[in-house]
């Protein structure tokens, strides 16, 4: 293409970014936040509607944890990295999809998205039920593509929520209870599953979830208040080029097949592992894409899905503490499931009772973040959460088989669901402030895309532990529990690396006040 050519295109694209943001900036006129026009009612179904996309991203995982020796033994499942790709599949794909679904959702409207993403679930929901039929294959299949559903809600419905609500309580305390939603949704999924395997058939709680999605995106056509999407309103309307690189499609593209193939070797090396060929290929080529990604980002797409030019050393520790303590995490609620079912053989419905303290926790944990981000620097609040993440990794990888449920697992898991409902806000919180109003839903997106990616990769690397201190050891139940132990000092391993982290990112955020303190005393002194 001629310089002239690349000029125009540049022009066109620079057009297209001032009428995002002229949009934009219309949907956050203080006269127009449309929660502000809804009866009490309306605004209850609107704000409930929203917020179940966050319990059906979890629920999708819990449903699956609960009953992994019940779904393993039709599926005649034995490899443990072929059991870990029914979690890690499902987060691979809500991680890898998101930021791209957020930019969609700006571009075409975040109703549209919204809705589209709860169907997209509800269908690939039913078809895991379905998958008792077929074979293992479907059913992880299934599993991940049912990933891009939350990955379509997710970004979608905290946008529309973001452009609903002035800055304010009530908005603090909905995006906390959004995060509060987390163990909701883990537990409730496990324990409708739990029910099902023991009382009635397994598949039915894959059924039933789906015909549960179906009415909430019923009632999310009703609730959710339409609006103008940027694309219904440019005139004339676009070519399918434009709209490409308006939504960064390509670049899109590129990220999400790099960050599959990063996480393809690591996981799928826990099954066959990492002599066999292809697997180094599959980590090469993630390292590859990742690089053009990266190139395409900065140097060819006329509106980047990530502006590199605004993240700023705030935004890159935070995101590095939420990935450490959302990757403890995963490993930690893997082999917690793991070590019930397996290791001391509870059955599916009391390891749900069991699991059940995070629900007040929680959602206690949420509410009350939503008064401290307003009156705690958001890095002292992820210092506070990495510790507790940090204890709660402890006393799983230290629990001793026959010692009661009360000792340790009890206590880890009141520790976890505080530091995860910490984290969360904390992070948003810091993004939001970092980042203008046009790269708010861009901002929610990446926390996301870094919290489900980080417990998918996670996975991988802790099964790789897993399998490597094991193999030369015999076979028997002592030596399962050794190697869960192993995976589990890893999650220690990277939460320890995000407290000292985040420790740096207070020692950070202190000095910067202090030199400001210093320079505004200063000039105080020179005023006559």
């Amino acid at each position: 293409m001629n310089d002239d050519g690349d000029q125009v295109e540049k022009q066109e694209a620079d057009d297209s970014d001032t009428q995002v943001s002229s949009h934009d900036s219309q949907d956050a006129d203080p006269e127009t936040w449309a929660a502000l026009e809804l009866s009490r009612f309306q605004e209850v179904m609107f704000a409930s509607t929203l917020l179940m996309t966050q319990f059906f991203a979890q629920a999708g995982l819990g449903e699956t944890l609960s009953i992994l020796n019940v779904i393993s033994a039709p599926f005649h499942i034995t490899n443990p990295g072929e059991l870990s790709w029914l979690i890690a599949g499902y987060s691979l794909t809500i991680g890898s999809c998101i930021l791209l679904s957020g930019r969609l959702g700006d571009y075409f409207g975040h109703k549209s998205l919204f809705i589209a993403g709860l169907l997209w679930y509800m269908l690939w929901t039913i078809i895991s039920g379905l998958a008792i039929y077929a074979s293992q294959y479907l059913f992880i299949v299934s599993r991940v593509f049912c990933g891009i559903g939350p990955s379509m809600c997710i970004p979608n419905a905290l946008a529309i929520l973001g452009r609903a609500y002035p800055p304010g309580l009530k908005k603090n305390i909905l995006f906390s209870l959004y995060g509060g939603l987390t163990p909701v949704g883990v537990i409730g999924g496990a324990t409708i599953s739990a029910l099902f395997a023991e009382f009635v058939w397994w598949p039915w709680s894959y059924w039933l979830m789906g015909c549960i999605t179906a009415a909430v995106a019923l009632c999310g056509y009703f609730a959710v208040p339409s609006s103008t999407s940027h694309y219904e309103s440019l005139q004339p309307r676009p070519s399918l080029r434009d709209i490409l690189w308006a939504t960064d499609v390509p670049a899109g593209a590129v990220g999400i097949a790099g960050l599959v193939f990063f996480n393809l070797a690591w996981n799928q090396a826990v099954v066959v592992g990492w002599a066999t060929p292809y697997i180094p290929v599959f980590l090469v080529l993630g390292i590859l894409f990742a690089i053009a990604f990266f190139y395409i980002e900065i140097n060819i797409s006329p509106s980047p899905l990530i502006p590199f030019s605004i993240l700023t050393g705030d935004v890159a520790f935070v995101l590095a503490c939420v990935a450490a303590a959302w990757g403890g995490f995963g490993a930690y609620v893997y082999y917690f499931w793991t070590t019930m079912l397996m290791v001391t053989e509870t059955p599916p419905l009391l390891a749900s009772a069991w699991f059940s303290p995070p629900i007040p926790v929680g959602l206690g944990t949420a509410v009350l973040t939503g008064y401290l981000v307003a009156r705690v620097h958001p890095a002292m609040l992820m210092v506070m959460a990495e510790a507790c993440v940090l204890a709660a990794c402890l006393l799983l990888a230290t629990f001793p088989p026959g010692q009661t449920y009360w000792a340790q697992l009890f206590p880890s898991l009141i520790f976890a669901p505080l530091g995860l409902d910490m984290s969360f806000p904390a992070a948003i919180l810091v993004m939001s402030n970092a980042m203008g109003k046009e790269h708010q839903g861009m901002a929610m997106s990446l926390v996301n895309t870094i919290v489900n990616y980080s417990i998918s990769l996670s996975l991988g690397i802790a099964g790789t532990i897993e399998q490597q201190v094991t193999k030369a050891m015999p076979q028997g139940p002592a030596t399962v529990l050794f190697g869960y132990h192993s995976a589990e000092y890893f999650s220690c391993g990277i939460v320890g690396f995000g407290l000292l982290l985040s420790l740096v990112f207070v020692w950070r955020a202190r000095r910067e006040s202090s030199l400001k303190m210093s320079q505004k005393s200063g000039i105080e002194r020179i005023e006559p």
